[in-house]
């Protein structure tokens, strides 16, 4: 079987490219993980609360904020945000009077920020 010298250089070229593209690309930053936790402290939904753990790739991001809705407020948009030092992670939590009166977090979006632009974002489905 004679396999012709440019294909094995264009399938060779390819798998180069192709790997210089994705070896890139794991370079940039990106949220890699948002998780959700309902913790019942005590009896009352006063004493309830939601964590969301946004986690991200090394990056020189110079803010990490979180946008969310609640249930009891669904045309209001709140957000908190958290200045990153040398851990990838950050614990965001709604507690208390705002978690009483807003309700249960309906949709979130969670994004790096270096000055005023957008390095990457991670949203849930009913963004």
């Amino acid at each position: 079987m004679n396999i012709p010298h440019r294909w094995i250089l264009s399938c060779a070229l390819t798998l180069v490219v192709g790997c210089a593209s994705t070896a890139h690309q794991s370079q940039q930053p990106r949220i890699t993980e948002v998780t959700r936790t309902t913790r019942l402290i005590g009896y009352t939904p006063a004493e309830h609360r939601e964590e969301f753990c946004v986690v991200w790739t090394r990056c020189h991001a110079s803010l990490v904020k979180f946008e969310y809705r609640q249930v009891n407020a669904p045309n209001e948009l709140f957000a908190k945000s958290y200045v990153p030092t040398t851990r990838r992670f950050h614990v965001f939590t709604i507690a208390g009077d705002e978690l009483r009166k807003g309700g249960k977090v309906s949709a979130w979006r969670a994004s790096l920020w270096q000055n005023e632009r957008l390095l990457a974002e991670m949203k849930s489905a009913l963004w």
